[in-house]
């Protein structure tokens, strides 16, 4: 069973391995996730199964809107409902802190995490041509309350 928490210092380790698995050259620092934890508008969650850490999810709080920064499961574990269950966990809180909407970018090709943001209710708004290199636009969704 998947289970979903907030972050803490403890996780920063198996976070950033999951983060480099995931993006590669573009991946965030441990020391980048650390700093995150101590920003009061920077909100994060794990994802656990059978006690390994299998995932991880943020968003950042811009006074009644929201950013998601990052959702990443470790390679192995994938398409089995631990990115829906962060997803829905950063979607929970966020609202359950009064924002009224949500964003997200995510690149054309990414094809498992659109499906996963379309199925929850974010809604394409446009694209970002180059953002992740020359041949790799950011699309980008949104979801209301």
């Amino acid at each position: 069973m998947i289970g979903v928490r907030r972050m803490t210092k403890d996780d920063l380790a198996a976070v950033a391995e999951i983060e480099r698995e995931a993006f590669g050259s573009r991946a965030w620092s441990l020391n980048l996730f650390s700093e995150e934890l101590q920003d009061k508008d920077k909100h994060y969650f794990v994802a656990e199964e059978e006690g390994t850490l299998i995932g991880y999810g943020g968003y950042a709080q811009v006074l009644d809107e929201g950013h998601i920064m990052n959702v990443a499961v470790d390679r192995s574990r994938r398409r089995k409902g631990a990115g829906k269950a962060i997803l829905d966990a950063l979607v929970s809180d966020a609202f359950g802190r009064g924002i009224a909407a949500l964003t997200l970018e995510v690149s054309e090709h990414n094809f498992a995490a659109k499906q996963l943001y379309v199925g929850a209710g974010f809604c394409f708004a446009g694209k970002r041509p180059g953002y992740y290199g020359k041949d790799d636009a950011a699309e980008i969704y949104w979801l209301t309350r």
